[in-house]
């Protein structure tokens, strides 16, 4: 029984907007001294037998990569008995011969297992998992908008934003301890917590938007301390159930609009608070509002709201 995490490392290790962050040498922040890290490298890589280290590349290790990020993915591998599968970009500069030395500056060298490699993430992870049936429990650490990994792997998708925080890390936690799990009944979709139902996902009707077909889903909560856990995994769930379906522009979601706002994604927008009150007819319950994805455009978003009938 093998349990992986698929891990990104810019965005989740490493912040991609935020400053502020611990870091293992904050004396050194703005302050790229190239003949030390030389020589740090050359010392680095005669240790870990590694054919390739970057000088920069420790530099930004030393003053980028958060510490409290990697404690928290030691953390998860710790509590779960989990390697890692490296599915980052890094991957081109570092094979499997200099992964785990650059790992091991960050305390993470004990937990590599192998890298992912592919034409692209999705076929990485794809191809990763399809030679290695050993594989019982896996969960994808990212931060990136992969709109094709949801489609394809659902809620085994734990999306990042600027650095991996608590949340993500017991999200992923619970997917592998395998403590969500969805049931489907005439289109609609329930998701069970530890074998209690916290989200019940009702299928209401399918919109053409577009010229493509959309999914409309109406959400209840049963749980409200897993309002914000429970939306991300139906989001990511429901984006590879619509794809399964060949619902090319995937699905909207409406419920209380409190549900909503406890979320902040970058896949998605919500629309409709202003709207509810001007014409209280396109909602059941005007303390509802409709989430969509983010390729719509502002006008489109609109046009779609009006068209809603629940």
């Amino acid at each position: 029984m093998t349990k992986i995490v698929f891990l990104d490392i810019d965005g989740v290790i490493s912040p991609t907007e935020s400053s502020g962050h611990e870091v293992l040498h904050p004396e050194r922040i703005g302050h790229y001294d190239e003949q030390y890290y030389l020589e740090a490298a050359k010392k680095h890589r005669q240790k870990y037998n590694m054919s390739y280290l970057d000088s920069y590349d420790m530099y930004v290790v030393d003053t980028c990569w958060s510490t409290l990020a990697m404690q928290k993915i030691k953390n998860l591998l710790l509590a779960t008995d989990s390697k890692i599968v490296m599915e980052s970009s890094w991957i081109h500069s570092y094979n499997e011969k200099n992964m785990p030395g650059l790992l091991a500056m960050a305390g993470l060298k004990d937990f590599y297992l192998n890298i992912a490699y592919g034409k692209d993430k999705l076929d990485g992870i794809t191809k990763y998992l399809n030679n290695h049936p050993e594989v019982t429990d896996f969960v994808i650490i990212d931060d990136e908008d992969y709109w094709y990994l949801a489609q394809n792997y659902g809620f085994y998708l734990v999306q990042s934003n600027d650095v991996i925080s608590d949340e993500d890390c017991l999200m992923a936690k619970d997917i592998l301890q395998r403590r969500y799990r969805f049931t489907i009944l005439d289109n609609d979709i329930y998701l069970w917590y530890d074998d209690k139902k916290i989200l019940a996902s009702k299928y209401r009707y399918s919109h053409s938007s577009r010229g493509k077909l959309l999914l409309v889903y109406q959400v209840r909560i049963f749980n409200k301390q897993m309002i914000k856990p429970a939306i991300r995994i139906l989001i990511k769930q429901l984006t590879k159930y619509a794809y399964d379906l060949n619902c090319d522009d995937g699905f909207v979601l409406v419920a209380n609009r409190e549900y909503f706002k406890r979320i902040k994604t970058d896949f998605w927008f919500v629309i409709g608070y202003q709207r509810v009150n001007i014409n209280g007819e396109f909602l059941t319950n005007i303390n509802e509002a409709v989430m969509v994805h983010s390729e719509y455009s502002p006008l489109e978003k609109i046009e779609l709201w009006e068209k809603m009938r629940f």
